[in-house]
Parts: C-alpha cells; sequence; structure tokens
C-alpha cells in the first residue's frame, strides 16, 4: 500500500494540528479526532478494494513471434462500473522484454483494453504470473496492491511474418518452369524465335499456319532440400539483439514455407550431441507446419555440436542429390575436424550451403575510433574475429561448398537469391 498526494497532506495537517494544540489548549484534541478518521477512511478503501478486486485476462493468448515486436491486449474487467485509476507493471518473463517503467492506466466503466507492446528473444513456454497492479482507493486516500492476473503461458513460435509469407501466399504449389524443347507436357505454342532447337518445332502447326511454330514445354520443378541448424553451445552468441538460435529458427521456418510453396521438399535435422530431430523431407503445407513446429520448440544445448553426426542423419534420410542447408558460426570451426568430415561428407552427393551471420555490432566495433586504450583492443579483437570467419569461409569454398557469410537483416534475402539461382541453373 502506498499513501497518495492526498493522503499525506491530510496526515501532515494532522501533525500540524498537533503540534498547534501544544499552544492552544481548547484544540488539543482534534488532532486525535482527524487521526481516526483518517484511518477509519483507510480501513473503508480496504474494505472497498479487497471486496471488488479487478480481473484481468488476455483478449487472445496467440503464440508470440520470435523476435518481432507485438502487441499483448489484456481486457481489465471491474464489477463496481465505476471509474478506476491503476497503476501497474507488466512484470513479464525474463525472455519477454517490454518497457518495465510503471504505467497508469483510467479505467471507466465495466471493462477496459490495455495493450502492452513485447518483444520475446527466445523460443518456449513461459509461465506469466500477470501484471503488478496498485488500484486507487474510492476516496483517493491510498494505492491498493492487487495481483488480478492472468495466469497464463505465453508460448513463443519461430516467426513466419514477412516476406516468406507473401511470397507463399503469393507462389502456387508445385510451380512449374517453362521451357522449349526436351521432355514434359506442351505448355503452349509459340512463333519460331532464331536459336530454337530444332527438335521443339511444331510440323503439323508449321504446315497448318504456313510459318514456323515452336513447342514451349513444361518441367517440374522440384528439389530436395535439408535443413540442418546448430542447436549447440555456439548458437547461445548474442548477434543484433537475438541468440544465434533464434536467427536460425527463424530463417529456417520462413525458408522451408517458401520451398514448400514452390513445391519442394523440404526436411530437417536439429544438431547438437546428437542429431535431436530428423525430419525427412516433405512437401505442400503440411510440411512447411511439421518444420515450423519442430524449430518452435528447439531448445539451446550447452554441449559441442556433433556436426558429422548430423552430416549422416541429413545422408541417411535425403535419398538422393539434395541442396543442404547448414546453420552454423564458422567462428572456432576446423576443417580437420568434424565440421570439415560432414561438408566432404555432403560434397560427395550433395550440394552443401553454410550459412554464418556476423553482427553489425562487430563491424561497429571494428569501425571505432579509438578514443582510449580499451577501444584499441576491442578494434583488434573485432578484426581478428572477422578476418577468421572470413578465411574459415574461404577454406569451405575450396571444399566445394557455398558460403553466405552476412548480416541477420540480410541473410534471409541472401539464402533465397542463392535458392532461386540454384534451382535456375538446375544444379541439385
Amino acid at each position: 500500500m502506498n499513501l497518495s498526494a492526498l493522503s499525506i497532506f491530510l496526515l501532515a495537517l494532522i501533525a500540524l494540528t498537533g503540534i498547534s494544540g501544544q499552544w492552544i489548549p481548547d484544540s488539543a484534541a482534534w488532532w486525535r479526532y482527524l487521526l481516526a478518521l483518517w484511518v477509519a477512511a483507510l480501513a473503508y478503501e480496504w474494505w472497498v478494494v479487497r471486496r471488488t478486486p479487478l480481473k484481468v485476462h488476455l483478449k487472445e493468448n496467440r503464440p508470440l513471434s520470435l523476435g518481432k515486436t507485438q502487441e499483448l491486449q489484456l481486457c481489465v474487467v471491474d464489477p463496481t462500473n465505476r471509474v478506476r485509476k491503476l497503476r501497474y507493471v507488466p512484470n513479464l518473463p525474463a525472455s519477454i522484454q517490454a518497457d518495465q517503467t510503471p504505467r497508469r492506466f483510467d479505467l471507466a466503466g465495466r471493462d477496459g483494453l490495455m495493450t502492452l507492446r513485447v518483444t520475446a528473444s527466445e523460443l518456449g513456454c513461459r509461465p506469466w504470473s500477470g501484471l503488478r497492479v496498485k488500484v486507487l482507493g474510492p476516496l483517493g486516500m491510498a494505492w491498493w496492491p492487487q495481483a488480478p492476473g492472468p495466469e497464463v503461458e505465453l508460448s513463443v513460435a519461430a516467426d513466419l511474418s514477412g516476406e516468406g509469407r507473401q511470397f507463399a501466399a503469393n507462389t502456387r504449389v508445385g510451380e512449374q518452369a517453362h521451357h522449349v524443347g526436351g521432355s514434359g507436357q506442351i505448355h503452349h505454342l509459340r512463333d519460331y524465335v532464331a536459336g530454337d532447337p530444332r527438335q521443339s518445332i511444331d510440323w503439323k502447326a508449321s504446315a497448318k499456319l504456313q510459318k514456323w511454330i515452336t513447342r514451349v514445354h513444361t518441367e517440374e520443378q522440384s528439389l530436395q532440400i535439408m535443413l540442418v541448424v546448430d542447436a549447440g553451445r555456439t548458437a547461445r552468441t548474442q548477434v543484433d539483439a537475438l541468440s544465434l538460435l533464434s536467427h536460425y529458427a527463424n530463417l529456417a521456418s520462413r525458408f522451408a514455407q517458401r520451398a514448400t510453396a514452390q513445391g519442394d521438399h523440404v526436411g530437417l535435422v536439429i544438431a547438437g550431441a546428437t542429431p535431436d530431430q530428423v525430419i525427412a523431407p516433405q512437401s505442400g503445407l503440411r510440411g512447411a507446419a511439421t518444420i515450423h513446429a519442430a524449430l518452435s520448440r528447439v531448445q539451446l544445448q550447452m554441449v559441442e555440436t556433433d556436426l558429422l553426426a548430423a552430416a549422416l542423419a541429413a545422408d541417411r534420410v535425403a535419398g538422393h542429390r539434395s541442396l543442404i542447408i547448414l546453420m552454423t558460426d564458422l567462428y572456432g570451426q576446423s576443417l580437420a575436424g568434424n565440421f570439415g568430415r560432414s561438408l566432404r561428407l555432403w560434397g560427395r552427393r550433395h550440394l552443401p550451403v553454410v550459412i554464418s551471420l556476423l553482427g553489425e555490432e562487430i563491424k561497429s566495433i571494428g569501425e571505432l575510433e579509438p578514443a582510449q586504450q580499451r577501444d584499441i583492443y576491442l578494434r583488434l579483437a573485432s578484426a581478428s574475429y572477422q578476418r577468421a570467419v572470413t578465411e574459415m569461409a574461404v577454406g569451405v569454398q575450396r571444399l566445394g561448398a557455398q558460403v553466405i557469410l552476412t548480416q541477420p537483416k540480410d541473410v534471409e534475402a541472401r539464402l533465397t537469391l542463392q535458392y532461386q539461382r540454384l534451382k535456375a541453373q538446375h544444379r541439385v
């Protein structure tokens, strides 16, 4: 309980009345009556607030998207149906960030809507014991604590919003590519263009129309893709406000949605001390939902990742030549260890692509103008880190794998471009 400004003023007035009673004998007892009245007012407020507790519940308990700022809408219900003034603190779990400064909310009527802007930084379910609320009493004497709830679990899933969802919505499942000549069903006929293969000419249509006509065939573009996500010790590294594992989960979920929308088959391996989850390649909405659900449950493992075991698991379920997309941190890896062995294993019949993230803060530290001796060491450390990662990327390319080394804000666009290029070139 906290006294209001009015209550503090009245208490000061009672004290002054008591002091003045020392010089004015006839008013000596007045301060006792005023004090008793003040205590009675507080007791009345305590009784009223206790009899009419507030209730708070979530308007919609939908999963939060990892790393995305969203709104939580809370419905506040007051059985008294009168104007109430509230002070509250969100009191959210540690992995869900919001402005924790005390806020005010005026409730006029039986119910009201309160909005919190929150950002989740870790996957999984987090219990929330609700708001810490103080209610101003009906006489305005004090702020009284209440625990109106809600007692719920806030679940955090990989983020599917943005470019990936829009792409999936605008793409037909099993999208076909059109090409001149070769095999496949005939898509349409068109006028002959210099350079068209001779076997693509439709002789019957050409004789009928008295001009050269070319057949354009359809070719079903269907790739098999294995996503390998490193959930080991290095994935806890914070890069641009999120852990590497969080970035991997968001990227893999959005990419799986994009690829399955184009008719491709996508599988998943969560790599830790052992392959924690192994999902065989699937297509369609069900395949994308399966992978999204698995990535939304993934947990960080404080162990060294056995990438060779993950490579064997991916190779076992792939079946035939596939595009392997490995998401891991290149810093500290060794081409002579399991990392290099996994790339050599995949390179025998698959096409591996390694994705590694370089934080914007690393680059900004490297460009820092040294103002004191500590800044010099930070700049040297940043340069050493970037040099080590770049050299490792060059070594990976020498093994025949492709590398995407970029910042988190650019990685989805880079991966999409690489995927479309490989698909157009029929590399897989």
